[in-house]
């Protein structure tokens, strides 16, 4: 519908038809003028990767690094484990190819406190972050950004980093959006995997001179633990060989189970979320967050969606908290219920079990009304109006 001849009709098509299957499939795409228009993508998505794929994008990724003289490598805002772990098993990746590697990482804001301060206590990684001015003065056009975790430039740690480097490589396993980064030298997007911890381990696999220290592997380790649930959602064969080469790397369990503790002012946000939840809709559960955090209020979000799927008869859970200029969601599902379909309607974005969004200059009650009307206008699309 883009208009114009018949080639560039043509090319279109086949731009919408790559959108579609890096969706997941399951999907039509239709390229306007004014971008992509979807619809469906309601069914559970099937693992169809290769190995023979993952192979030949390890080389193309070596390469890749060999032709630059160093790397910076960033994930997503609020960093999580999955996307600082990720952060760690490509800088792992480039010290093995001899560049020098630095890792673009707000301090304050991220959520893997304890997986960074482990880091920072080794020698080999308490020189990697760097903070997002010391970026700016070490990036120059013979610079390999490497973006993991996220595939919209607008969601990364620092957008305008993405300008400067010379080259741009990204590395991501949620669902594609219309804003994609475009022009890289590399991109690996593979909306069947669990976590990009467990697409980076792929990769280190196949490349043969990469042996992650027992550190680095438990960093990737926790960031497949995050994302899976405790491999429990989202986990294919792929996802448990990637556990398993970890696991002979000297990731230690016990060691990745102890980087989810949290404060007991954490703790107590978290009860009080699960304590305030609501069922929508007989199978959404939504909680409203209004109180003062004492703790870190992002994680006990997060967490408490996870929990929230316990409730017998839920098959999708919705977090809202408010900041002083907007509203967060978190959703979390089985996989029955696409989130990420709901939480596009609200400008977010995700996976098909784990999604969000932030509306800005909303208040939390605000949000409230506008993700049931989105949960109502995804139930419509599916013909499932008989859920009251």
């Amino acid at each position: 519908m883009s208009g114009g001849s018949l080639s560039e009709s043509e090319d279109a098509a086949r731009k919408a038809l790559d959108m579609a299957l890096s969706r997941g499939g399951d999907q039509a795409v239709i390229s306007t003028s004014n971008g992509f228009e979807f619809f469906g993508g309601y069914a559970r998505i099937n693992d169809t990767r290769t190995k023979i794929r993952s192979r030949v994008l390890a080389s193309t990724f070596a390469e890749v690094i060999k032709s630059v003289d160093k790397v910076i490598v960033m994930g997503h805002k609020y960093a999580d484990m999955d996307s600082l772990g990720a952060c760690i098993g490509v800088a792992c990746i480039a010290m093995s190819k001899h560049k020098d590697v630095y890792i673009v990482l707000d301090t304050a804001t991220n959520l893997a406190d304890t997986l960074y301060d482990r880091l920072i206590m080794s020698e080999r990684h308490k020189t990697l972050f760097i903070s997002k001015e010391q970026a700016l003065m070490t990036v120059d056009l013979n610079t390999l950004l490497v973006v993991v975790d996220t595939h919209r430039g607008m969601y990364t740690e620092m957008p305008e980093l993405l300008s400067y480097a010379g080259k741009t490589a990204v590395i991501d396993h949620h669902r594609k959006a219309a804003d994609f980064i475009k022009d890289t030298a590399f991109f690996f997007h593979e909306p069947y995997a669990s976590s990009a911890c467990e697409m980076i381990t792929e990769l280190i696999q196949y490349l043969g001179d990469c042996n992650p220290s027992p550190i680095e592997a438990e960093a990737l380790l926790a960031g497949i633990y995050l994302d899976t649930k405790n491999f429990s959602v989202r986990t294919g064969t792929c996802t448990f060989e990637a556990a398993a080469f970890l696991k002979t790397m000297g990731a230690n369990t016990v060691n990745v189970k102890l980087m989810f503790q949290t404060d007991m002012e954490t703790y107590r946000d978290r009860a009080e979320i699960i304590k305030n939840t609501q069922i929508y809709r007989s199978i959404f559960a939504i909680s409203v967050f209004e109180a003062q955090s004492e703790g870190n209020i992002k994680i006990a979000t997060s967490q408490a969606a996870d929990e929230m799927l316990n409730i017998e008869g839920v098959q999708a859970t919705f977090t809202i908290f408010e900041t002083k200029d907007s509203s967060n969601i978190s959703s979390r599902s089985f996989g029955n219920i696409n989130v990420q379909l709901i939480m596009e309607k609200l400008g977010g974005g995700g996976h098909q079990s784990m999604a969000g969004t932030q509306l800005k200059g909303v208040n939390a009650k605000e949000a409230y009304i506008k993700l049931t009307n989105a949960i109502d206008a995804f139930l419509e699309e599916q013909g499932r109006i008989d859920i009251k």
